[in-house]
């Protein structure tokens, strides 16, 4: 009895069961190509989304400057250069930054990496009542249509046209 127990023991140690190196080797070669095939297009997603996050973030900033001129009852003024765009609370309503006046600078490329802005020196006053400061001063617009292109090193644009 003893001896039929080990007896089918070694027989169940004799067939194995799980995969050969061989057939590891071609699952692992499938996966790799399919891989491959798939990384462009998450990658073509990946640029997508920062490109539109960046776009979006434009746009809150712009309004975010124009609800704190009307809620603070002063002038912020929201610019454009290059890849960083600029809100400048403007306390004392002189267009100028002056010591203690608080500027909000902010570099696209720290979050979105190869993302430009290309507008044409976009430079927007919001005064206390909402509306838009165009040069020359006083004249005011209550809604102006701005366009942005915001791009990436890959050549995606995301055009944009916001009416402030």
């Amino acid at each position: 009895m003893l001896r039929s127990l080990f007896t089918r023991q070694r027989s169940l140690l004799k067939e194995q069961t799980g995969f050969s190196a061989i057939e590891i080797l071609v699952a692992l070669a499938v996966v790799g190509i399919l891989a491959k095939m798939a990384a462009p297009g998450i990658v073509r997603t990946v640029e997508m989304y920062r490109l539109r996050g960046a776009t979006l973030g434009i746009y809150a900033a712009m309004q975010h400057a124009r609800m704190a001129a009307v809620a603070q009852n002063n002038r912020y003024a929201f610019s454009v250069s290059g890849s960083t765009y600029i809100v400048h609370d403007d306390d004392d309503n002189d267009g100028v930054q002056d010591p203690g006046e608080i500027l909000t600078t902010k570099n696209l490329n720290t979050e979105a990496k190869g993302v430009t802005i290309s507008t044409a020196g976009l430079a927007l006053i919001f005064r206390p009542d909402g509306t838009i400061v165009t040069p020359p001063p006083p004249a005011t617009v209550p809604v102006v249509p701005v366009e942005m292109t915001v791009s990436n090193t890959t050549g995606s644009t995301k055009k944009r046209h916001y009416r402030v």
